[in-house]
This record gives structure tokens, C-alpha cells and sequence, in this order.
């Protein structure tokens, strides 16, 4: 990690790969959410994935990267 070519890692990244962040499934472990549903209606916990690479609330955030990048990104790449 510290000899790092590319990229950096920061609290967000961490965050995100963590799955320890205001997502309503995490929270929901801990009883300070209700439900751990996507607000969105998708019909699935509301986790970092889900948000990043699956909901429907982000869409248009996740093509406009895709045209930026020249490709998409899958969480097998996103470090």
C-alpha cells in the first residue's frame, strides 16, 4: 500500500470496501435504522455495492464514470 503506483486510498475508499459507512444495512445491524432496504425501492439491503455498482438512484453517475473511464468498473477492479 505505501509503495502505491496509482490510486489513492482514503477514508471514503475504505469506507466503501469496509461496507462500514451510513449504508441502512449497516446501520440496521446496530438497530439505528428501521429497515436495511435501498430508499430507492430496488428490493435489496442498501450496502456499498449495491449503491456503487447496482442502485438505480445512480445510474446516470455510474455512465457518465463509465464514459470518463472508458469502461466500467466491477468490484473486482475497483482498487
Amino acid at each position: 500500500w505505501i509503495n502505491r503506483q496509482h490510486g489513492e486510498v482514503n477514508f471514503y475508499l475504505t469506507q466503501m470496501l469496509s461496507n462500514h459507512d451510513s449504508f441502512r444495512a449497516y446501520l440496521h445491524r446496530f438497530n439505528d435504522e428501521n429497515i436495511s432496504d435501498c430508499p430507492a425501492r430496488c428490493g435489496t439491503p442498501e450496502d456499498a455495492e449495491h449503491v456503487v455498482f447496482h442502485c438505480a438512484r445512480f445510474g446516470q453517475a455510474r455512465e457518465e464514470l463509465k464514459v470518463r473511464l472508458g469502461g466500467g468498473i466491477e468490484p473486482e477492479t475497483i482498487v
